[in-house]
C-alpha cells in the first residue's frame, strides 16, 4: 500500500497522470472534482507540453450528487469509506 506523508499538490497530480500514461495504452478520460490541485499550473503546463495529446480531463460540476457518488453520502460517512 502506498502511503503519502504529505498533502497532495499539483506536481503529485502530474506524477499520477504520467503514471497513467506509462501503464495504460491509448487515450484516457480522467473525471475528477474541481480541487485546486487538479487545476494548478503544473497540471496546465503538463497538458500544454503534450500531455493533452492522450489525456482528456473532465471536471464534475461543483455540486452534483447524481454524478459524484461521494457527494450523495453524508459528510459524516465520507471519512469512513
Amino acid at each position: 500500500m502506498l502511503v503519502q506523508d504529505h498533502p497532495y499538490k499539483s506536481p503529485d497530480i502530474v506524477r499520477f497522470l504520467k503514471h497513467l500514461l506509462r501503464h495504460i495504452p491509448g487515450k484516457l478520460l480522467v473525471i475528477w472534482d474541481g480541487a485546486p490541485i487538479h487545476r494548478g499550473q503544473p497540471v496546465q503546463d503538463f497538458l500544454a507540453q503534450g500531455g493533452a495529446h492522450r489525456i482528456r480531463l473532465e471536471q464534475f460540476p461543483g455540486y452534483a450528487p447524481d454524478l459524484n457518488p461521494d457527494e450523495a453520502r453524508p459528510s459524516s460517512h465520507r471519512d469512513a469509506a
